[in-house]
């Protein structure tokens, strides 16, 4: 018999589509889609983002009765410490080092041993309560993603959810929402993370015995029914009706949500499609030659550009690279030496980035 717990983990970038990927998910019978369960420890504190429901995650009976099954009935001050412990683990560049060799992996899991067996009794309580078949976790993180394919009862597939670079970095030019804040990165901050965190990813799942499956988030709105259709069968289920209202809409009820972009929030009637054309006409075109030169062996590598696109670009890259040097571009450098920066929303960026994610991401 089985006793293992499957999870549907999707790694990537952030703003790549992921929690409407989830959130479909969640439609199916069978499916629990719990969102980006590497924030629930901090989202169970007062004054954060609530359940996908509606309610604020303490208040909320179905994660009430998830802890209680887990911990018992007074949740135990240790796992929040160790869930922020598994946050700060993917801001220490370290940790994905030490994980090159089998010694450094070994102490790596001694460190995070306590957390590797809470988590193991998290996701056997959100099978036990909610009855799933197959649980989604879309917190995306590389470390994480480590933590569940050290978990022995967990039966992981990793789906690779990627977007075009050049879409992101135009989409962080212009300031996302985030559960309240609002995110901005210049086109060189964003570019080295979606490298580096695509980096990880494959590295990550490379000594998985079921290999992971790569979904470019652009054919999926270009063609979300299909997609799907692709992905259940990677997962190895089936679903004899999806919630898809034709190739393009799907209808969304509300889910129990630890945490995502906003438009985990939207129900009802959701028309899918990319609008990844917008960075070609709207971002300068230094921005542009930018995040192309930063990118350019993975947007060949994931199809975004073929391999004699890939030589002519190179070229005028070298060409671009002198011209900025000899004008003077260290402010460029400067500005993507700092983190994140991260500003309180003003309402009307959530509701803007609502209107867009309803129709895009």
């Amino acid at each position: 018999m089985n006793t293992k717990v499957k999870v549907v983990y999707i790694a990537g970038t952030g703003r790549n589509g992921s929690t409407l990927l989830g959130n479909i998910f969640g439609q199916i019978d069978g499916f629990t889609n719990v969102g980006e369960l590497l924030d629930l420890g901090w989202n169970l504190g007062p004054q954060r983002p609530p359940c996908g429901c509606g309610i604020p995650l303490p208040d909320c009976d179905m994660w009430k009765s998830v802890l209680k099954e887990a911990f018992g009935d007074h949740l135990d001050p240790f796992f929040t410490e160790c869930m922020y412990q598994l946050r700060s683990c993917e801001s220490i560049p370290n940790n994905l080092t030490q994980l090159a060799t089998a010694r450094g992996t070994r102490k790596l899991n001694r460190r995070l041993d306590a957390t590797l067996k809470l988590m193991e009794r998290l996701f056997q309580a959100i099978q036990k309560v909610c009855g799933s078949a197959v649980i989604v976790d879309s917190s995306k993180q590389p470390m994480y993603l480590h933590v569940l394919r050290s978990i022995d009862s967990i039966d992981l597939h990793v789906i690779h959810l990627i977007r075009d670079p050049r879409t992101l970095a135009y989409v962080y030019l212009n300031k996302v929402s985030r559960e309240g804040y609002v995110l901005h990165m210049d086109p060189l901050q964003s570019s080295v993370k979606w490298v580096r965190r695509n980096l990880a990813i494959e590295l990550l799942t490379k000594p998985l015995t079921r290999r992971p499956l790569r979904i470019r988030y652009e054919d999926f709105a270009a063609n979300p029914r299909q997609t799907f259709l692709k992905l259940l069968t990677f997962v190895g289920e089936t679903c004899p009706t999806l919630p898809f209202d034709n190739e393009h809409a799907v209808t969304l009820r509300p889910l129990h949500t630890v945490a995502g972009n906003p438009n985990r929030f939207i129900t009802g009637r959701v028309h899918i499609r990319e609008r990844s054309g917008e960075w070609a006409t709207q971002m300068k075109p230094s921005h542009k030659m930018l995040v192309t030169s930063v990118t350019l062996p993975w947007l060949v590598r994931y199809g975004y550009i073929d391999r004699l696109h890939q030589e002519r670009l190179a070229a005028a890259s070298l060409k671009s690279t002198v011209l900025l040097s000899s004008a003077g571009s260290t402010s460029i450098v400067e500005a993507s030496s700092t983190d994140e920066q991260i500003l309180e929303g003003d309402g009307q960026g959530e509701v803007k980035n609502q209107r867009v994610t309803k129709s895009c991401a």
